[in-house]
């Protein structure tokens, strides 16, 4: 639908040479023949149907530009006609019933069927959206005009870019979400920069650089976020699998590592000086231990000798006072 705004500034061109004294009857004639049709003023009728084939005629017919796409420019025909009979109420006839009058009259302009499934009424908001693009089409026109002409007047320029500057930043305020009319904008923005960048010589310069719309803010900052998770591990689902893999690595890790300490200790011991040392040490403690084993079991032995030695004697000391007494 907005496909035709990146040509506004070449159909600002011939909007230009509308404002005429004077029509042929080329475009005169058909209006003539179509005011049966509808029960408007005459003059505002008129003006309006007269226009529109003036219009249609340079821009389609007369090939007035190369760059122009007749498809495109039929639909920027769409636009100008849903415009001018909606604006400051000029006109209530719909654009559909305008264009079917038109088409069935003797008109010439017709003969090649430009403009058919072409015409339809446009909605109030779309319809806006564009008069709004082709206002900053027509600041980039003025822009384009004094750059070509080498008029070097400052403040002439920075008329037009500053106000080319706040009707864009006032117009991409709407765009939260991509759309037709922000594509459009985002369109505007480059071709609007790569003229001034082009006119480096001239005093047309942007205040600031133009924003962009906050939903391409945000398209940035996903993909950001994007790039940063695909460059860090993400955490996975664990299966049983995996669980009971764990549970075995954890109880098989301590029991390998004992298995290690001592089959350490045994090379060490069989396969170096340090077993000997080991070795003798232990013979000797088990050495000191036998000693002691058998000096503790003479001591019980002697212990218990004297024990036995000296009851007798009581028993006879005891058994000796018993006669005497007697």
């Amino acid at each position: 639908m907005y496909d035709f705004c990146s040509h506004f500034d070449n159909y600002i061109t011939g909007e230009s040479w509308l404002n005429q004294d004077s029509y042929s009857t080329k475009y005169t004639y058909p209006c003539e023949l179509m005011k049966a049709d509808f029960s408007e003023e005459i003059s505002e009728f008129n003006d309006i149907c007269t226009k529109f084939n003036y219009l249609l005629d340079i821009l389609i017919y007369g090939h007035e530009s190369d760059d122009l796409d007749g498809a495109l420019a039929g639909d920027y025909m769409n636009f100008w006609l849903n415009y001018e009979l909606k604006s400051n109420n000029r006109s209530k006839v719909p654009v559909t019933d305008f264009y079917n009058s038109w088409k069935n009259v003797d008109n010439s302009l017709n003969n090649k069927h430009i403009l058919k499934d072409k015409m339809r009424d446009i909605k109030e908001p779309h319809l806006k959206n564009m008069e709004t693009l082709r206002n900053l089409y027509k600041s980039y026109d003025n822009i384009r005009s004094i750059i070509l002409s080498f008029d070097t007047k400052e403040n002439t320029c920075s008329n037009y870019t500053d106000k080319c500057f706040v009707d864009y930043e006032e117009a991409i305020k709407s765009c939260s979400e991509k759309n037709n009319f922000c594509e459009a904008l985002i369109k505007f923005k480059t071709k609007i920069e790569n003229l001034i960048d082009s006119a480096s010589s001239h005093n047309c310069k942007l205040k600031e650089s133009l924003s962009l719309p906050s939903y391409t803010k945000s398209l940035v900052s996903k993909e950001v976020r994007q790039e940063d998770s695909e460059d860090s591990p993400q955490d996975e689902p664990v299966s049983e699998e995996d669980t009971n893999s764990i549970h075995f690595k954890n109880t098989l890790a301590p029991i390998f590592s004992i298995f290690s300490v001592f089959l350490v200790l045994l090379i060490l011991y069989k396969r170096t000086p340090f077993g000997s040392i080991i070795h003798q040490s232990i013979l000797r403690r088990k050495k000191n231990m036998t000693d002691f084993e058998h000096d503790e079991e003479e001591s019980l032995f002697k212990n218990d000798k004297g024990e036995k030695i000296n009851e007798d004697n009581n028993q006879f000391n005891i058994q000796y006072h018993l006669l005497q007494n007697s």
